[in-house]
Formats: structure tokens, C-alpha cells, sequence
């Protein structure tokens, strides 16, 4: 399931589920480490159940091109002049509304500490984490949000790809 170790400084992916994601939370603590780099998780569907894509500009327009899947994407704290600035998550959807209210809804509540920059129909969901984060309580609310955004039935495992 795993892609085994890979060189630091190189993209790779990591397949995992939600049981089994040592291997995510080690890369994600090495970004934090190194204050650069961000990692996209997107859950995993057989390929016979992907919808059809539509293309053109109407289509576009429409679904704002967001995937049908959600993304999650969360870059690492960064030094800048001996100040460590906040990380970032954003949460890409096919939802074509905003999701915040959705989400709290569901139980997936962001933490106080936290801070919501946007929650667009088309554009997502951007919140500011604060450096000092832990890169688990990170994982178990993007995974806990993709899983409450997530319309197709998938195989229960996802992908990490990391950019370092």
C-alpha cells in the first residue's frame, strides 16, 4: 500500500487508510521540520466509478473546475526571518456551495486556534493553522472533512502526495 522510502527532497505518494497512516504522519512531521513543502490527500475510488468529466467552458464555469473528489491540501509552516509563519489547509470540493456550516454540522468542527480565510462555492475552504499544530490533529481533520464531502463510494484508502 505504501510507496516505500523515498530520498528527501523528492515527490512521492503514499497510499494508506485511515487505520494504517504512520507512514503519512512521518512524512508530514518532516515537512514541518524543514518549514517547507505541502502534501495533497484525496481519497481513492475504483476507477470504473469515476464520473465522467465534462469538459468545456460552460461545465467549467459551473463546478468552478474542482474535482469531483475532494482535495485536501496542507502546506507547512514556513521560517521566514527568524519568524515561523502558520500553515495552511485548503479543501478543494465538488460541492458547488460552501461547506463550513456543513461540516461544523457533521461534527468537524476546526479548532479556536484556527482560523477560517475562506469558504467559497467554487474556490474552497482555506484555513490558517498555527506552526505549532500537531501534524495528527492536521490529518484527522482533513481526513474527517474529505470523508464528510466525499458523494462517490470509495475504496477506503487514500492517496498523499507529497512535495517537499
Amino acid at each position: 500500500m505504501s510507496s516505500g522510502h523515498q530520498p528527501v527532497g523528492s515527490r512521492h505518494q503514499i497510499e494508506f487508510t485511515l487505520d494504517q497512516r504512520d507512514e503519512v504522519l512521518a512524512a508530514m512531521t518532516d515537512l514541518a521540520d524543514r518549514h517547507r513543502g505541502w502534501v495533497n490527500i484525496q481519497p481513492l475510488i475504483e476507477a470504473a466509478d469515476m464520473p465522467e468529466q465534462r469538459s468545456g467552458l460552460i461545465s467549467g464555469w459551473l463546478t468552478g473546475g474542482l474535482p469531483p473528489l475532494p482535495v485536501g491540501t496542507w502546506t507547512a509552516p514556513t521560517q521566514r526571518r527568524n519568524t515561523l509563519r502558520p500553515g495552511s489547509i485548503g479543501l478543494g470540493h465538488g460541492a458547488n456551495a460552501k461547506v463550513a456550516q456543513r461540516l461544523v454540522a457533521a461534527g468537524v468542527v476546526m479548532p479556536s486556534t484556527w482560523k477560517a480565510v475562506q469558504d467559497n462555492a467554487r474556490r474552497g475552504v482555506v484555513l490558517k493553522v498555527p506552526a505549532d499544530t500537531a501534524v495528527a490533529e492536521i490529518l484527522d481533520w482533513m481526513l474527517a472533512a474529505i470523508v464528510e464531502l466525499t458523494t462517490l463510494e470509495t475504496t477506503g484508502e487514500y492517496r498523499a502526495t507529497f512535495h517537499p
